[in-house]
């Protein structure tokens, strides 16, 4: 008896906020036009909007599940890298710092934060530059390093900036202008990692 006492409150709960949602209402449960709405009974609109519910209960489920697994794989692949850094042979690590660094806006150039960049031979390093003052705007960029040659490129690997030189020049440390084509510049200054112990190139002049 109280189940049914339940159900009656409920029905006429569906059709009182059916009445008052009329010509406001413009999404209906699962997909339905206001016309297949408007031919269900209240007790089948309430069957559709438990529908409804259900469905929209799983489906946030599995993006809260998709994104615990897409956290965990960032992690696992954070883990690998920190680890293959580690295990770097002498001159396949490279540390970069972009200093003074510029992002173009329209015709305008303002100052960004800089970037520190922990490059392996061989793979690139995906990396964002903030305006300075903001975490919203910033950009997205990709940096390469080959052994001979460090690339800083807008992603895709288009308009590249290119510094080259030798191992011996990384080792001692290297300090150029860069400027990637109407989007960043500044002054990258890079070193080969010293696994005895070494900090990213120091601001200054080398």
């Amino acid at each position: 008896m109280a189940v049914s006492a339940t159900r009656s409150s409920l029905l006429c709960f569906v059709m009182v906020m059916s009445w008052l949602l009329v010509g406001c209402m413009t999404h209906y449960p699962l997909g339905m036009s206001e016309a297949e709405w408007n031919r269900l009974t209240p007790e089948q609109q309430l069957d559709a909007r438990e529908r409804q519910q259900r469905l929209s209960a799983d489906a946030a489920q599995r993006r809260a599940e998709a994104q615990r697994l897409q956290q965990e794989q960032a992690r696992q692949e954070a883990e690998a890298l920190e680890q293959r850094r580690l295990a770097a042979a002498h001159g396949d690590r490279l540390q970069c710092v972009l200093e003074g660094a510029e992002l173009r806006l329209g015709s305008d150039w303002r100052p960004a934060d800089p970037v520190v960049l922990d490059l392996l031979r061989g793979e690139r390093q995906d990396f964002r530059i903030n305006l300075q003052g903001s975490t919203h705007r910033n950009l997205g960029a990709e940096a390469y390093f080959d052994g001979l040659r460090v690339r800083l490129c807008r992603p895709g690997e288009r308009d590249c900036a290119v510094i080259v030189g030798t191992s011996g020049d990384f080792q001692r440390g290297i300090s150029r202008p860069v400027q990637v084509r109407d989007t960043l510049q500044g002054q990258l200054r890079c070193e080969l990692f010293n696994p005895q112990g070494s900090r990213p190139p120091r601001s200054g002049r080398w």
